[in-house]
């Protein structure tokens, strides 16, 4: 498929094809304030994050399987 094949190209374009990144919760999310002190947090993009694996994924139906 058209869109499959344009997809592929990037990858020989970039060198990487992943854009979606398994990286937690934002420290500014509600839901951080019950968190344990001894969770480890991320910086990712310039934000700090709590949780996440750190894996990367090309689409973001995968990262949402994952989740």
């Amino acid at each position: 498929r058209k869109g499959d094949f344009r997809r592929h190209l990037r990858i020989h374009e970039d060198g990487k094809l992943t854009r979606y990144v398994c990286c937690g919760v934002p420290a500014t999310h509600p839901g951080v304030a019950s968190l344990p002190q001894r969770h480890t947090s991320r910086s990712y993009g310039g934000c700090e994050f709590y949780g996440g694996c750190g894996k990367s994924y090309s689409r973001m139906d995968a990262l949402q399987r994952h989740l």
